[in-house]
């Protein structure tokens, strides 16, 4: 059988945990201890633009709470620690407790208060299934709520220790008359140090959460203003009155007050150390009769300027370089290499265990015409030995121009592609192995019929019908593995194409900021390209296997004049007819659409689409 080329990719899979390490111990599978996301069978009603807007913001909810639970609650506690251990070693000028319970507790009255008016509003029109349907989605959006407030109250804290070190040195140099003390002086430098480690912590912990937060409040817009403008809610298939967009302009006003006032306090931090900054640079002036030289004084003043905060969004302030669509762009591949890697690792390697398992199970029982396990491991190891082949390549002709730093760079983005490259590849295998038993079923029938000289056997039709149900099975666990890694496949080879595009046509990478020749361009096509014949191939496949299906239902119906002196009548060829007609495959992209030829029309339509946006916002 062709199952050992299954366990050969599994076995080298799971170094990476890219697939369980054993199919057949299912008894360890982790509970769903993680929400799951509804599939939303709505989004069918909807253009492609609203959708594809409803799908980043499932998406944008869905990272947002691995990130808060998983990687802030868990992973960062020892930053949180510095973080409160900083602020502690660093007094501010007054204590401003009061000030920062008003902040917590009065915006989460208003947001609160919000979400009443919002679901009273609803629950009037819709019902209390309106309550069923988003209640899982307010608590997320309440989570990104809780860190933006949160962060406002921690950056408070971090200005006001920031304006206390100016206070501190004017102070001292009015009460010493003009001598300062070498003693103020390095209490200043060793607060601003602290100071600086404490803003690194702060985008530590919460830049990934900002940029989260900017996307969702972005996308909330864009669909309540497509809402607003048509005056139907597509999803809820309602018309609004003015109290409901009453309430959804509110709930995004409140969310864009939050992030504007984060933003607005970031550059007030950074306005109070400039203020300091150049209140040294007049110090100079100030200290004739100090104790120490006018030399001394401009080391201080170096010291000083060389901790100055910057804020950051997940530490990219590289895209602060780009313009509006590259940057949004490479963002965007970033979001998608990050809920791929949580996908893979987290929900197809723990939560689907027993789907693996009873996939590999289900192929064990149909048998297929030719032991073809020579060819999945030719498709397994040559596909692997050109990918290889070509990041070599692109490591050559980079490393060249940019130098080592290069290899720092991309090292855990190459394991990120890697890893959908693949899951791209198995899915491959197991599309072939489907397609060989698929094939076999015709073919079982038509020998069958030619032996038995059109005399057909009531064991051989109920062994037909049973394998096309676990065939079909099996393409309902192949779609419940592989459906979002597909979808998210696709998002990256799109993004990454338009991002090389605009590289080439320009002749700058704008990340690297270094020009182009051809080897470095030949080197980005060839991987793009490899890419995407790995997904063309997957959904050819696809509708191969629909094919398969279509001729075997064909000669089902060609059957029924071929049995003249069959033991069973006409009308029990029909209802195995009937019967097989149902057991037809269906392969979907997470349920958002189905795979067949068309879609690559699609995604091409969809990428030419964009193109134009980008050529018509001058960004190329």
């Amino acid at each position: 059988m062709d199952l050992g080329a299954i366990k050969t990719i599994f076995s080298f899979g799971s170094l990476l945990a890219l697939t369980p390490p054993k199919i057949e111990n299912v008894t360890t599978s982790m509970p769903r201890k993680l929400y799951i996301m509804a599939m939303k069978s709505h989004y069918s009603r909807l253009a492609l633009i609203p959708s594809v807007l409803r799908i980043l913001l499932e998406v944008d909810l869905l990272t947002y709470g691995f990130y808060t639970v998983i990687v802030v609650g868990l992973m960062k506690r020892k930053q949180w620690s510095l973080l409160i251990r900083n602020l502690e070693r660093v007094e501010c000028e007054v204590n401003n407790k009061i000030s920062l319970y008003w902040i917590f507790f009065v915006s989460n009255a208003i947001y609160f208060a919000m979400n009443v008016y919002t679901f009273y509003v609803w629950i009037d029109v819709i019902g209390v299934k309106f309550i069923k349907g988003y209640c899982v989605e307010s608590l997320q959006v309440y989570s990104q709520f809780f860190n933006t407030v949160l962060a406002c109250v921690i950056l408070k804290m971090i200005q006001s220790r920031y304006k206390y070190q100016k206070f501190l040195l004017n102070r001292h140099l009015t009460l010493a008359r003009k001598q300062l003390s070498n003693l103020i002086l390095l209490k200043v430098k060793r607060n601003l140090l602290v100071l600086k480690e404490t803003v690194d912590h702060f985008n530590d912990i919460f830049g990934w959460a900002i940029l989260l937060n900017i996307f969702f409040a972005s996308l909330r817009g864009l669909i309540y203003l497509d809402d607003t403008i048509k005056g139907v809610d597509n999803i809820k298939n309602v018309s609004r009155n003015y109290w409901q967009i009453a309430s959804q302009i509110f709930l995004v006003l409140i969310f864009w007050i939050g992030i504007f006032a984060l933003i607005l306090w970031c550059d007030t931090i950074r306005k109070e150390f400039e203020e300091l900054l150049s209140y040294c640079y007049q110090m100079q002036t100030r200290i004739a009769e100090s104790s120490f030289t006018e030399n001394d004084m401009c080391i201080f003043t170096k010291s000083v300027s060389q901790s100055m905060p910057e804020f950051t969004a997940a530490r990219k302030s590289v895209y602060s370089r780009l313009t509006l669509i590259p940057a949004v762009l490479r963002i965007l591949l970033e979001v998608d290499l990050l809920i791929y890697g949580f996908y893979t690792v987290i929900v197809v390697g723990l939560m689907k265990r027993k789907q693996w398992s009873l996939l590999i199970r289900n192929l064990e029982r149909v048998e297929c015409e030719v032991n073809n396990q020579r060819s999945l491991y030719w498709i397994f190891f040559a596909s692997n030995a050109i990918y290889f082949a070509m990041n070599i390549y692109t490591l050559y002709v980079w490393i060249d121009v940019v130098g080592v730093k290069f290899i720092q760079g991309f090292c855990v983005e190459s394991l990120q592609v890697y890893s959908q490259f693949f899951n791209t590849v198995l899915a491959c295998v197991i599309l072939k192995m489907i397609q060989s038993r698929y094939k076999y079923q015709k073919f079982l029938l038509n020998q069958h019929l030619t032996l038995a000289r059109k005399q057909l056997s009531n064991l051989i039709l109920l062994k037909v019908k049973r394998n096309l149900l676990v065939l079909k099975e099996t393409v309902d666990h192949f779609n419940d593995i592989f459906g979002w890694a597909i979808l998210l496949n696709i998002f990256f080879g799109s993004l990454r194409g338009l991002i090389y595009l605009d590289d080439a046509i320009k002749g700058v990478d704008s990340i690297k900021n270094v020009s182009k020749n051809y080897w470095q361009t030949a080197s980005q096509f060839f991987f793009v390209l490899l890419f995407w014949i790995g997904i063309f191939a997957l959904i050819l496949w696809c509708d191969i296997i629909r094919k398969e299906f279509e001729e075997l239902l064909s000669y089902c119906y060609q059957m029924q004049t071929c049995i003249a002196e069959s033991t069973f009548t006409e009308n029990d060829m029909c209802i195995f007819t009937k019967s097989v007609s149902q057991s037809m495959p269906e392969f979907t992209a997470a349920r958002y659409f189905s795979i067949d030829r068309s879609t690559i029309f699609s995604i091409l339509n969809s990428i030419t689409t964009f193109l134009l946006v980008m050529i018509q916002f001058k960004s190329l």
